[in-house]
């Protein structure tokens, strides 16, 4: 803000790093181009071009918190992901990524075994079973597959600080609460446990606005996690 009004040039806190080349789900809240998709040529490209954006990074930036990587498209996409994470890390960063995770299978993570340096790495949970999460991705494996692939990645046991993002749609707000039996099944299945969640607004235009019932079964829900 200081910069702002003394109108000098500061480098930004947080860096989104966005090199997804498409996407396998057609989620309702999501305002892309459904269409959207890219040559697997152009990921050669963009790694050096996020190279060169990571090795430009001026002295004295938060190395704890600028670059996060995530969509529009979806990230695991990027045929260079894991060497990206990789060399961002190498550089002294502490790299974050937000995915679906449908991808992240054992054998992808084989192939980029850079994912394991990630610190961060946030799910974007698309619903609590299979019928609200095919709702919403339009994928009928989505649910199976990401659920498979948020335990496998915690039998690892890396370093990674792993998490959460659910996005609170309009009438499924009961689901809220639902979040935490699943994240109980996930933590029992894979004798670790989930680090982290948060929650999200659907602000996009595709969906009507919250009305008062999901406003007081949200403060509901609310107060009787805190009192749990």
């Amino acid at each position: 803000a200081k910069a702002v009004l003394d109108e000098k040039y500061s480098y930004p806190d947080r860096v989104a790093l966005c090199p997804g080349l498409s996407c396998n789900f057609f989620c309702t809240f999501c305002g892309r181009n459904y269409s959207a998709a890219y040559e697997k040529e152009l990921g050669e490209k963009g790694f050096e071009m996020f190279k060169q954006i990571i090795d430009q990074t001026p002295k004295g930036v938060n190395k704890k918190k600028v670059y996060h990587i995530t969509g529009g498209l979806e990230p695991l996409a990027f045929p260079h992901i894991g060497d990206l994470i990789s060399y961002g890390e190498k550089a002294g960063f502490t790299m974050e990524m937000q995915t679906s995770g449908f991808f992240l299978t054992p054998d992808f993570i084989k192939k980029q075994p850079g994912i394991k340096d990630l610190s961060i790495l946030r799910f974007s949970l698309y619903g609590i079973d299979n019928e609200s999460t095919v709702e919403v991705t339009k994928n009928k494996k989505a649910y199976d597959v990401v659920k498979e692939n948020l335990i496998n990645y915690l039998k690892l046991n890396t370093k990674t600080k792993l998490g959460l993002n659910y996005v609170i749609l309009h009438k499924r707000t009961k689901d809220v609460l639902k979040l935490l039996d699943f994240i109980e099944e996930i933590n029992i299945a894979s004798d670790n446990q989930i680090d982290f969640l948060t929650l999200r607004e659907d602000f996009s235009i595709h969906q009507d606005r919250y009305d008062e019932t999901d406003k007081k079964r949200l403060s509901q829900i609310f107060k009787k996690i805190n009192v749990d």
